[in-house]
């Protein structure tokens, strides 16, 4: 399962976040300094990522995407406890058609990741929202270039919101951004720039894609988003956030869309749980914070946005401390958070996410090398790296024979994938 990927114009990879279990990659060395400490430009990258993953804890779309792929890793998990006999590569979806329907339900709200033509205006047909708010789709649309006269079709879904989004919040850590594609990084931009009275401000650009998450279809909840702001014109993102939350919907259990945010983070905390057969110590922290704040209809992040410097120290130190912080890997080091009381354990949960996400990457894989083996041997003779995993020939093929110890054995170990008969296609 690919999670959201951060290409730069020249192909190269500079992070990404993956879609479960709270887990960003930065490929950068992180110094051995807090995060307000970075360099801009290394800042505004983490930040990137770690917009990312607050998306997937703090929004509806995020919660209920996250839902659907914590169920992947259920059934992954329960076909390694149900089975002597193990094949790789692992196809859960051809056997478990719901999940796959849904799955692929979800798939269709993505849109496209590339243009094919330079663009600076994008047209959109009102009877193409109405068609993808009842299909359940990404919103097809005309991509132009002004200069020449060109134009192209490609679908705006929820890959434009979230990376416009993040990219947005980089730029309030690093004023020069590296070159990103026009699609998916500035979509949201274009076409709030060539509205009748264009939208500039780029908090209330940040607010407006943040409040098209709270829709199941963010493409389609971005011009609902549109249309609330028309005719509330003085709606700073604060504003436009808590109008939403208070909006009355249609629901079986809830009435408010402040109530169903908070009957989707429960349902997401238990399917979570479920996965790894565990109850959650931090993250069930950070979804009490998310709920106590929807409660409140307020948003600390758009307070932060639009309250303080977002980019100081404080700031920052107030929202990863009330969002918390996923696993954190780079190419130099992997961060987890730890209990402030030293005689507690470490944050199971977080160890417990990290083990199923890589059992299940190696299992889904055709590619028989470990998915940690670029990172081990590249701090293998590193002096700076204090513990290092020990490797052997195994790393390259059947990690579940390996004797030495090392995360990818003991992810195995746990899930008793070392007893198994395992094959390989």
């Amino acid at each position: 399962m690919m999670g959201f990927w951060d290409l730069l114009e020249n192909g190269s990879v500079l992070g990404r976040c993956e879609t479960n279990f709270f887990h960003i990659y930065v490929y950068k060395d992180l110094p051995n300094s807090e995060f307000f400490e970075y360099e801009d430009s290394l800042k505004g990258t983490f930040m990137h990522e770690y917009l990312h993953y607050i998306q997937f804890v703090n929004t509806v779309f995020g919660v209920s995407y996250g839902t659907i792929y914590s169920n992947y890793f259920s059934y992954c998990g329960d076909h390694f406890s149900k089975n002597e006999r193990i094949e790789i590569p692992l196809n859960i979806r051809s056997k478990e058609p719901t999940l796959d329907s849904l799955i692929n339900k979800y798939l269709k709200l993505k849109g496209s990741e590339t243009c094919s033509i330079e663009i600076d205006k994008i047209a959109i047909e009102p009877s193409d929202i109405d068609l993808a708010k009842s299909e359940f789709t990404s919103i097809k649309v005309k991509g132009i270039n002004s200069e020449n006269g060109e134009s192209h079709y490609f679908q705006f879904g929820y890959l434009s919101i979230i990376e416009n989004m993040a990219l947005i919040f980089q730029s309030f850590f690093d004023e020069n951004l590296p070159g990103h594609p026009i699609v998916p990084y500035h979509n949201v931009e274009i076409i709030l720039n060539n509205l009748p009275n264009p939208i500039t401000d780029k908090k209330l650009i940040f607010s407006i894609c943040l409040c098209s998450l709270m829709f199941s279809n963010p493409a389609v909840g971005f011009f609902d988003v549109l249309n609330v702001l028309e005719v509330n014109p003085s709606y700073n993102g604060i504003k436009l956030y808590k109008h939403l939350l208070l909006s009355k919907i249609k629901h079986e259990y809830c009435s408010t869309l402040s109530e169903l945010f908070c009957y989707l983070i429960d349902e997401y905390q238990t399917n979570i749980e479920a996965a790894i057969c565990s109850e959650l110590t931090y993250f069930s922290k950070v979804f009490e914070n998310c709920k106590s704040e929807i409660r409140n209809n307020e948003c600390l992040l758009l307070n932060l946005l639009y309250e303080t410097e977002i980019n100081s120290k404080e700031s920052i130190i107030a929202l990863t401390n009330y969002y918390g912080l996923p696993l954190i890997e780079a190419n130099n080091l992997t961060l987890m958070p730890r209990s402030p009381n030293p005689d507690d354990r470490d944050y199971l949960d977080i160890a417990n996410l990290r083990a199923l996400e890589l059992v299940i990457n190696r299992f889904t894989s055709k590619n028989r090398k470990c998915p940690l083996y670029e990172k081990c041997s590249s701090l293998l003779y590193n002096d700076d790296v204090i513990q290092k995993f020990e490797m052997s020939c195994e790393c390259l093929d059947e990690q579940w024979k390996k004797k030495e110890k090392c995360l990818m054995t003991a992810s195995l170990r746990k899930y008793e994938l070392d007893k198994k008969t395992i094959s390989q296609l």
